[in-house]
């Protein structure tokens, strides 16, 4: 059988094009091998705009007191990453378009994230038998890169910027949550960058 360099050249392409097919909007972590088996609270294409719509399940992060769901949404072009905060904070604690989050891994390296708020949110105070709490839910807009900055990241600690103060979260993740915390970023945004419905 003779081969030509058309041939080497043509199935050097297909192999270059395939690969670029697989890895297009994926992120991977070479400590982080296994991939997960995507689970949505939304996957469906929109009737009217035929934008594909995708949310991951939540995935719940704690640690004696504090709560923290987190999971991504996808509209579109456009990517999200949901926080719902559950404190047991005492007094007032309200955020604005000028508050942050900030992230801190255990290498000491910190990623901030700013909340998309229109208005001034102040929580929903609820109150139980087991005691009391406020529930913020808050949308952020990420992008690769901010998401490659929280890639491999083992989150120990978060701190919630307010108008007025800043609330800590520390020892972030109870013993169930350890494995979670530094691959939640990689997995969720790889499940909301599938073309899983329809087309676009």
């Amino acid at each position: 059988m003779r081969i030509t360099l058309k041939t080497v050249l043509i199935s050097t392409l297909l192999v270059l094009f395939q690969l670029h097919s697989i890895t297009a909007f994926s992120l991977t972590n070479s400590n982080h091998s296994s991939e997960i088996e995507c689970e949505y609270e939304i996957k469906k294409q929109d009737q009217f705009t035929k934008k594909i719509i995708l949310e991951t399940k939540n995935v719940r992060f704690h640690n004696k007191w504090e709560r923290i769901d987190m999971s991504m949404r996808r509209v579109g072009e456009n990517r999200f990453l949901n926080i719902n905060l559950v404190l047991t904070i005492k007094g007032a604690f309200c955020l604005n378009e000028k508050s942050k989050i900030l992230f801190l891994s255990s290498n000491d390296s910190t990623i901030e994230l700013s909340p998309i708020i229109e208005f001034l949110e102040c929580g929903n105070f609820k109150s139980t038998q087991f005691g009391s709490y406020t529930n913020y839910k808050l949308i952020f807009s990420i992008d690769e890169t901010i998401i490659s900055s929280l890639i491999d990241k083992e989150i120990i600690a978060i701190r919630i910027y307010g108008t007025d103060s800043y609330y800590d979260i520390d020892n972030f993740g109870g013993p169930r949550d350890k494995s979670k915390i530094p691959t939640f970023f990689e997995d969720h945004w790889n499940c909301i960058n599938k073309k899983a419905v329809g087309k676009e």
